[in-house]
């Protein structure tokens, strides 16, 4: 279903952030995580002000940012313009997430 695939750009923009996707306790223009962040996800060199600084910046620095582009896919207000689930979990797939927090700089 399509709206299973927004809730996951939802969820995978918080990952990327660490933040919750509505939080009335930031600022008005940041307290909605998706709207905040759309402009931002799509520019590699603004994506790391934004990741959660829990990881003290110890991430795979080649993959986030084809996370947060598969994040604006799955976020395309254009139901039929959004990738499959199936597609998802193939994109995630391909990345190699699972070893990729070894080294910083894969």
């Amino acid at each position: 279903m399509k709206s299973d695939v927004y809730s996951f750009g939802v969820v995978l923009v918080e990952m990327l952030t660490g933040l919750r996707a509505i939080d009335k306790n930031r600022p008005p223009e940041k307290q909605n995580l998706r709207e905040w962040t759309l402009p931002i996800l799509s520019d590699r060199t603004k994506l790391r002000h934004i990741m959660d600084p829990r990881l003290q910046g110890k991430y795979a620095t080649k993959q986030a940012p084809e996370v947060a582009k598969l994040a604006l896919r799955c976020l395309n207000p254009v139901p039929m313009f959004r990738p499959s689930m199936k597609e998802v979990a193939d994109t995630l797939e391909g990345l190699n997430l699972h070893t990729s927090h070894q080294n910083k700089d894969i």
